[in-house]
């Protein structure tokens, strides 16, 4: 999806935020595959926040349970 977006903007540059703890992130890292804006800029902490609304106990859970991964792309 991200390359879809990616190649319809004309943008070459593409952002993953992930968990570290991520199988995917491990992937990247142990490849070498991190880009080259990683090279300039290196990687950042970040946060997710979720807010829960009328949200049960255990569908709240599963916000903590899983890792995050969010595609995005650069719109500057």
């Amino acid at each position: 999806m991200l390359e879809g977006i990616l190649e319809h903007k004309a943008s070459y540059i593409g952002m993953l935020m992930m968990d570290k703890k991520t199988d995917l992130h491990t992937c990247f890292v142990q490849q070498k595959k991190l880009g080259v804006v990683n090279r300039f800029i290196g990687s950042y902490h970040a946060d997710v926040r979720v807010r829960f609304i009328h949200m049960p106990p255990e569908i709240r859970q599963e916000f903590f349970d899983r890792p995050a991964y969010i595609p995005t792309y650069d719109n500057s």
